[in-house]
């Protein structure tokens, strides 16, 4: 029995040992949660704030981008240029019409309001000018508004 109790002792003492050793453990891995958490924290908020000053960027220079194009594809939807996105070395996209040929071809644009075809009275490249309005001819298709003018001749 003497055995016994020393080793009891000794499995007692190596009891403690490992339950001290296992708090202090605990308390770690607490501890480096907690820093994990900040951690994290931190760079949810640094990662916001880098997407809101690159949206921000992005839009400025978008907006910067459509203000300097604006000349050349007014320039374009006009019939007196090229394509904006053609570059020098590349071929037109399309065949080129002489501004003469271009007015009143022959195009008809049907008014929903008078029921009937009128010829378009000025055609230039994708804009068609019709009772004193602008309408593109991708729009012509579809349904499109009918210009004030033609509610008039309505009545």
């Amino acid at each position: 029995m003497s055995a016994s109790v020393p080793e009891h002792q000794e499995l007692l003492d190596r009891h403690e040992y490992i339950l001290g050793r296992r708090a202090e453990l605990l308390e770690q891995m607490q501890s480096h949660r907690e820093q994990m958490k900040i951690q994290r924290k931190q760079q949810v908020e640094e990662s916001e704030a880098a997407r809101h000053r690159n949206s921000t960027l992005l839009q400025t220079r978008y907006w910067a981008s459509v203000e300097e194009s604006i000349p050349a594809w007014e320039h374009f939807l006009l019939g007196k240029g090229p394509h904006p996105a053609d570059c020098p070395g590349q071929p037109p996209r399309r065949a080129k019409q002489k501004p003469s040929t271009a007015k009143n071809q022959g195009s008809y644009f049907k008014c929903r309001y008078i029921r009937s075809k009128w010829p378009v009275a000025e055609r230039v490249g994708n804009v068609i000018r019709c009772c004193g309005n602008v309408v593109c001819v991708a729009a012509v298709a579809q349904t499109v508004p009918p210009p004030p003018s033609c509610e008039e001749e309505k009545s």
